[in-house]
């Protein structure tokens, strides 16, 4: 009992006593047992209780850098529009424009950049909103085809500047219960994303699964793998897997980050595959349980 003490100060608690007799020994021997259970039972959940504190600290240490990360990009993103709004106002103010053309310049430049800023605005107080659980999802059930077709339709013009064909599979018709308007800004932000990665074969190609439950809507386009470094930070918000910041393309990193918070909201899956000619991009719907 002595020895078996000794080993329980150092925090050993593998050994028990094996006094079997009735007397005192035998009693002082069964509480030690039940004492070294006790304790080893107690370390191992502190150890576990530590365990989760410390990957907690980690998880929050990583979430303020990640806070400090997104207001520097934020500020970067809002600044330039902010400094060519000023200068061009202030060009209007001293009548630096001075034909109707140089103003009707000035003038438009203020309303794209404004323009621009609305959308970014707008973007993060969606993405801000999804994110805390504040938004509330509208859900009906509506038509996928139809709503594939309208946004693809939308993007007639960007497709035609770029030299792109899409294609998209259509087959029997389908009827989903989901958030239509938020539907519709998933497949935009991966039309978008599809666009300014496609290659030089321009190939995009949307197509729909169906499944028992579900209907996956896929959309392909050639072009590079996705790294595997990768595969997680492209749904961080501003991140960009070609680090270049592009005005031109209005490009803020925010799209792909909407995209999964919708998808968790609605409790839907959502991801990539890399494929041997391009990447194909998926989400989730619920199939609408009424016959259309």
């Amino acid at each position: 009992m002595n020895r078996i003490t000794r080993k329980m100060k150092d925090l050993d608690f593998s050994e028990k006593c094996e006094i079997k007799s009735k007397d005192e020994f035998g009693q002082l021997a069964g509480s030690i047992d039940d004492l070294s259970e006790s304790l080893d039972a107690t370390l191992k959940e502190l150890s576990q209780k530590n365990e989760a504190l410390k990957k907690e600290i980690e998880h929050k240490k990583a979430v303020e850098e990640m806070r400090k990360q997104f207001i520097t990009n934020v500020s970067h993103e809002l600044k330039t529009p902010l400094s060519l709004i000023q200068g061009y106002a202030e060009g209007l103010e001293l009548n630096i424009a001075s034909s109707d053309e140089k103003r009707n310049f000035y003038c438009g430049v203020i309303k794209e950049e404004t323009a621009k800023m609305g959308r970014l605005v707008k973007d993060l107080l969606d993405l801000s909103m999804m994110e805390t659980g504040n938004l509330t999802l509208y859900k009906s059930e509506f038509c996928v085809d139809e709503l594939i077709k309208r946004v693809t339709g939308k993007f007639e013009k960007v497709f035609l500047k770029n030299g792109i064909e899409p294609k998209y599979a259509e087959g029997e018709r389908t009827v989903v219960y989901a958030d239509s308007f938020r539907t519709e800004q998933i497949l935009t932000n991966y039309l978008n994303n599809a666009v300014y990665h496609v290659d030089e074969r321009k190939e995009i190609f949307v197509r729909k699964e169906i499944q028992e439950n579900s209907v996956i809507v896929r959309v392909f386009n050639s072009g590079r793998n996705i790294p595997e470094e990768e595969s997680e930070k492209i749904w961080t918000s501003f991140y960009r897997t070609d680090s270049a910041r592009t005005r031109e393309e209005e490009r803020y990193g925010i799209g792909l980050s909407i995209v999964k918070a919708i998808c968790d909201l609605d409790g839907k899956s959502c991801g990539f595959v890399n494929l041997p000619d391009g990447v194909e991009f998926f989400f989730e719907l619920e199939k609408a349980k009424t016959s259309d």
